[in-house]
This record gives structure tokens, C-alpha cells and sequence, in this order.
């Protein structure tokens, strides 16, 4: 089996094969050949369904836990025979989002085409019925229910089909250019980068005898890691004017002078200075000696613990809302059944799913093969 630019993960499920109906045909088509909806594993399935209750003559509007809206107009549901519907219908909606959900909805992800069966990539499938307790209700031939189906997968380039249960077969009920023209992306404001959340505490010099340093009366009672620290002594960073090469630097009573953290020189402060039409901007990093410099690498350490902490919580909150960037795909539906915006994978990676794998069994109990599937990490498919 060959790989291409993905690591596909093939396995199948096994049953007795008594355990499981089939609904198949002589043809040598290979869809024609798959089981049509018999729940291979019905437990599973049934417990990812959502039930809502709805009241036929006001009707309703939905949330489901994936964000999915379903709006359903008041008189919409009627029984088998046509007859209105006045009963609460129990509504079972079940949105499959990973290859995971797709397996355990047994649904077949694969499409017949002119030159064989072709695998889907799933932007989004579920499943949508109704009930007055154990009988099934119909939509209403003049009615529709809308549906809003919230999913992450951004493209355009997706169809929108109905699985016809009877046929085993998918129909097309959208081109891509329809489903496009009924997309809308709901882009949430995430930070151009994490390190604007944060300022980042600045980390104090050791003297060193070869770096010049000077006094300069700034407040510091605004900065963390400094305001605690009297006679703070400055070397210059390496930007902007060097203090030393001013004259009369030392000597000018600067009517102001301000400080913030630079944006430019790692662990240093941008400082101004003015004095009437005079102005000096420079970096500088502060100098400690002593028992301040120690307890200075110590407030440091504690500010870093929690700069570090907060950090994470940044990316964390970055990350949520980075996934929680959403699609809508509004959708309108005239009957209950299965639903999926897909699109057709390459003829050379839907040749793996075409294989005829032969299985060999280490008991001498007679199993059937029910499905293979394909799984792809990287795509939403099964």
C-alpha cells in the first residue's frame, strides 16, 4: 500500500455474520455493494443523538452543543399518511465531526462516479429525524426547516448531499458555488501575538567595570520589578542617543523625564528627556549592587514564575479562541434524513479505499468483513 504526503490508518470492522443485515445487489458497483444504514454499532450511535422537544403548532429554534441552529416553522410536521401533526415531536438531531463519529455512524463515506466509487471528506454530516413516540413524522411538503450548521472547516469547495436510504446512494442537493454563495465565516478577533498580552518582566544587570553607569531621577513607582528599589543606577542599552556622548547631559535639570519598557532591546527601558525645546531619547538597563541586587534576582525569579504562568493561560485562551473560529452553513431541508457537505477525495488516495483486502482471522469462527475504512490524520474522512 502506498503513502502519499499523508499516514492513512486502514482497519475494518469484524461481525458474525449473522450479527449484521446487508442490503446488497449482484452489481459490481462498489457502492451498490455496501451495507445501506443497518447500525453497526448502535449504542454508540444512539448516545451521540441530541433530543429536543418541539411543539408542532408554535414550532421552534435549536442550539445543539456543536453551535448547529435549527429554526422549524410553526405546523411543520405531519404523520406518514399526511395527517397534521399535533402531539410534541421529539427531534433527533446527531452531527458527526470526526472520522471517529463517521465510523461509529456506519454511514458510507463514498460516492459513485463515472469511474467508480470515489471517497468523501466530510466538512460537516448529520442526521435529523422526528417522532411522536414510537411513529415516525415527515416534514410537511410545504415547509422547510433551516438549518445553520456550525462546523470548523473553512473551504468553499464542498457539495451538500442527502443519503437516500432506500438507493444506498448519495444525491447532490448543492454544487459548491450554491453551498459557497451559503457560507458564512465567523472569524473571532484573536491577538496578533501572544506577547502583546503580556509585558514581560525585565531582567536587572550586574555591574560590570567596563560598562559606564550614570544617575538619572526617573520615577519607577509604575514599573514591576523596580518601584521597590532606591538609587537605581542606568547603563546605556545600545539605542537611541548614548547619554555619555551628550554635553552637559549630566549637568541639565531636565524638566521631565519619563521610562517605559523598551520595545526594542530586550530587559532595558526607553527613557526621555526634556528640557524646554530640548529632547534626549535613549535605552537604558538598570544597575543594582549589593543586597539590592540580590533581592532584586529574587523578585525577579518570583515575577517570572508568574509572567510564565499567565504566559500559558494566554495561549491557552489564544488557542480557544483561535478554534473557535466558525462556519455557518445555512441550509434548508425538506425532509428528515442524513445530510453532509463533502468533497471528493483524489482519484490516487480513493484508490486505497478500493482495495481488496482479505483479512485472516486467528479463530475458526466464521466472521463477515462488514466495512473497511480509510482513515487520513490530516482530513475529515472516514
Amino acid at each position: 500500500m502506498k503513502s502519499k504526503q499523508f499516514l492513512p490508518i486502514v482497519f475494518c470492522i469484524l461481525l458474525s455474520c449473522n450479527q449484521v443485515q446487508t442490503n446488497t445487489t449482484s452489481s459490481n458497483n462498489a457502492v451498490a455493494n455496501l451495507p445501506v444504514i443497518k447500525t453497526v454499532m448502535p449504542v454508540l450511535k444512539q448516545a451521540l443523538a441530541q433530543l429536543f422537544t418541539i411543539n408542532p403548532a408554535k414550532g421552534g429554534k435549536i442550539t445543539t452543543t456543536e453551535g448547529t441552529k435549527i429554526s422549524i416553522p410553526e405546523n411543520c410536521f405531519v404523520k406518514m399518511d399526511g395527517t397534521p401533526v399535533s402531539e410534541n415531536v421529539s427531534l433527533a438531531f446527531t452531527q458527526y465531526d470526526s472520522p471517529m463519529e463517521i465510523i461509529i455512524s456506519g454511514i458510507p463515506m463514498v460516492i459513485a462516479t463515472e469511474s467508480g466509487a470515489v471517497a468523501f471528506e466530510s466538512a460537516g454530516m448529520f442526521q435529523i429525524n422526528g417522532k411522536v413516540g414510537d411513529e415516525e413524522v415527515k416534514v410537511a411538503k410545504d415547509k422547510q426547516i433551516k438549518v445553520e450548521l456550525c462546523t470548523q472547516y473553512m473551504d468553499t469547495n464542498y457539495s451538500f448531499y442527502q443519503y437516500d436510504e432506500k438507493k444506498g446512494a448519495w444525491e447532490t442537493l448543492m454544487k459548491p458555488s450554491e453551498l459557497a454563495a451559503n457560507t458564512i465565516t465567523n472569524a473571532k478577533k484573536v491577538p496578533a501575538s501572544v506577547a502583546e498580552k503580556l509585558a514581560k518582566p525585565v531582567k536587572i544587570e550586574t555591574f560590570s567595570p567596563n560598562a559606564p553607569v550614570f544617575e538619572l531621577e526617573v520615577a519607577t513607582t509604575n514599573l514591576e520589578g523596580l518601584s521597590m528599589f532606591d538609587n537605581i543606577m542606568w547603563t546605556y542599552a545600545g539605542e537611541g542617543t548614548d547619554p555619555f556622548t551628550v554635553k552637559n547631559f549630566f549637568d541639565t535639570k531636565w524638566q521631565s523625564t519619563s521610562i517605559k519598557p523598551s520595545g526594542k532591546v530586550v530587559d532595558a527601558y526607553d527613557i526621555s528627556c526634556v528640557s524646554g525645546k530640548k529632547t534626549i531619547e535613549s535605552t537604558v538597563k538598570p544597575v543594582l549592587f549589593g543586597s539590592q541586587l540580590k533581592k532584586a534576582k529574587k523578585e525577579y525569579e518570583r515575577l517570572m514564575a508568574e509572567y510564565n504562568r499567565k504566559l500559558e493561560m494566554v495561549k491557552a485562551q489564544y488557542q480557544k479562541d483561535a478554534a473557535e473560529q466558525n462556519v455557518q452553513r445555512m441550509l434548508s431541508l425538506s425532509s428528515f434524513g442524513i445530510y453532509n457537505c463533502d468533497r471528493m477525495w483524489p482519484a490516487d488516495v480513493t484508490e486505497l479505499c478500493n482495495k481488496d483486502l482479505k483479512p485472516q482471522f486467528a479463530d475458526n469462527e466464521h466472521k463477515e468483513v462488514i466495512r473497511y475504512y480509510l482513515v487520513n490524520p490530516t482530513v475529515n474522512s472516514a
